[in-house]
Order: structure tokens, then C-alpha cells, then sequence
């Protein structure tokens, strides 16, 4: 009797202990979670087959786009372009008007993600061409079949670091130490990476580092749309502006240098910040960037046109 006791007991135990943890889960799940995180902007995929690798002569193109912003940004401002065919074998429009495959078109993306949305915002874009019909004598008509996409993208990096008036004194126990920080990623393909920090006698000077780490091309957003996908010139890439720098609730970013926009080189720029050295003990505070910029990505696919 009392074994049966005992192992009623441990039974008893372990559904409340496997109850409690599945609670105290659920509380973390539907609690604050972290959101700024990850170096995606906009993914692109070209969904069921499309196009399809092998398409006959008479038949039509279908693209099936799906387009999620997974970063931490609305996108107000986008173009997607389709290109890499012949618009004379592959017209937009058939002999009966239905097709509806342009050269590009606008698009925007406001859902993102935050602490209440951990997927963003996502949109479908169903197209297909008119008939397709090859010139006499082609037997077979390969192409890469390319999606361009050209967006208005932003940063917000804030990051935590130690201010202290007095890094050289050491004789007694702080609250922080005054140290170069990582900044990771932000949940943008442009990313504050690296903060390093310098006291002298009457300031603080940052050095911010900032990278590309999203695998597509940083473009001037004076020419988002209007040069998308090939008409930006050297001048045109890698210029990433610099909205705002705060300390806390100080604005000091009209002591940064270089002024916008900031260029990268070999994926990477810096920008140099200074603030007054605050009077007391070293204290825990927030340094926050804010970024904008333009920016261009592509997906492809091998596709190839049949006669009959």
C-alpha cells in the first residue's frame, strides 16, 4: 500500500513540475523578447516551381514572389524589376491581353518585426507573361530568369555601455567598467557593429563602427527607385546616412565626423562622436544610432524555353 502511495506521489510531482515549466515557457513566449536581432531586411522567394526550370513554346512564364520583410523597419519606399529574358520572345502582354509580368513595379512592406510580431510583414506577388513564342529555328532558348529588388531601409542600434569620468582610478569598486562594446546586429542589413570609447580630460570620443552584413549592395536612397537595378554609378553605393547619435538623453550628433552620408569601404565606414564628460561616479547608459539608406538585393533561377 505504501508503494503504491509513493509512486501515486512521484506522479502527482512530476505532472506539476511539467505543468509549472510549460507555464513559466508560455509567460516567456507571450512576454518582452528581444526583437533587434539578425541581419535580414527583405527575403525574397521564388515559390512552387516558379518559374518553371522548363517552359514549351506556346506556353507562359509564371512567378510566384514571395516577399517578407524580416527586419526591424517598415518598407515605405521598394521596386522589384524582372529581367535576364528577351521581352520579344517573352512579352509582358499576349495576343488576348492577358499577361501581366512587367518590367517592374512598386512595392511596400509597413508590417516588421517588434516585440509583438517575430515573423514581420509578408506580401505575394502572383505574375505571368503573354504566350511565349521562339524564332523560327530556335530549338531551345536558355536564360537566367532574375528578380532585382531596391528598398529604403532603417537602423536603430542602441547599446548599452559604461561612461566613466575617472577610468584610471582604480582604487575603489565601480558599477561598470569603461570598455569597447560589440553592437552585433539590429535586425537590418546594415548594422552598427563595434563601438569603441576613449576618455580624455573633458570628453568622451566614440568610434562607430558600421557594416554592411546583409549580403546585398548599400545604395544612395536619393536614388532608391530611380537607378534601380543597374543604373547606379561608383559615386551612387555604399553611402549610408547618419540620422541621429544620443548619449542617453543628449543629442550629439552634430559633433560626428564624417558628416552623412558615411561611405563604406570593403563593406565597412566609421563615424567619430564626442560628448561632454558628465561629473561622478561611471554609470550604465545607452548610446543609440540611427541609420537610413537605400538597398538592393537580387534571386535568380536557370530557366530554359522549348520548341514544340
Amino acid at each position: 500500500m505504501r508503494r503504491e502511495y509513493l509512486m501515486f506521489l512521484a506522479i502527482v510531482i512530476v505532472l506539476l513540475l511539467t505543468v509549472g515549466c510549460g507555464r513559466t515557457s508560455q509567460r516567456g513566449e507571450e512576454g518582452f523578447m528581444w526583437y533587434r536581432t539578425g541581419s535580414q531586411g527583405l527575403e525574397m522567394n521564388l515559390m512552387h516551381s516558379s518559374p518553371q526550370p522548363v517552359i514549351y513554346e506556346g506556353d507562359t512564364l509564371t512567378v510566384s514572389l514571395e516577399m517578407w520583410n524580416k527586419g526591424t523597419s517598415p518598407i515605405t519606399l521598394g521596386q522589384i524589376w524582372y529581367t535576364g529574358y528577351d521581352r520579344s520572345i517573352i512579352p509582358n502582354y499576349g495576343t488576348s491581353g492577358t499577361g501581366d509580368l512587367p518590367v517592374f513595379e512598386n512595392f511596400q512592406i509597413l508590417d516588421y518585426r517588434d516585440q509583438y510580431n517575430n515573423e514581420g510583414g509578408v506580401t505575394y506577388l502572383d505574375r505571368k507573361s503573354g504566350d511565349i513564342y521562339l524564332p523560327i529555328g530556335t530549338a531551345r532558348y536558355p536564360f537566367r530568369f532574375m528578380v532585382y529588388a531596391c528598398y529604403d531601409y532603417q537602423t536603430i542600434a542602441p547599446t548599452a555601455i559604461c561612461i566613466d569620468p575617472e577610468p584610471w582610478r582604480t582604487n575603489y569598486d565601480k558599477p561598470c567598467i569603461a570598455v569597447d562594446v560589440g553592437g552585433g546586429t539590429q535586425g537590418a542589413p546594415v548594422a552598427v557593429t563595434h563601438i569603441d570609447q576613449e576618455t580624455t580630460s573633458d570628453s568622451i570620443r566614440f568610434k562607430i563602427s558600421i557594416s554592411n552584413v546583409g549580403g546585398g549592395t548599400v545604395v544612395d536612397q536619393l536614388y532608391t527607385t530611380s537607378k534601380c537595378p543597374t543604373s547606379f554609378l561608383p559615386s551612387d553605393l555604399d553611402k549610408v546616412y547618419l540620422d541621429y547619435v544620443t548619449l542617453s538623453d543628449l543629442d550629439i550628433t552634430g559633433t560626428c565626423k564624417p558628416q552623412s552620408p558615411i561611405r563604406l569601404n570593403a563593406g565597412t565606414g566609421y563615424v567619430y562622436c564626442e560628448a561632454p564628460l558628465p561629473v561622478g561616479p561611471a554609470f550604465k547608459t545607452i548610446l543609440e544610432v540611427g541609420l537610413s539608406y537605400g538597398y538592393k538585393q537580387a534571386i535568380s533561377k536557370e530557366i530554359e524555353i522549348r520548341s514544340i
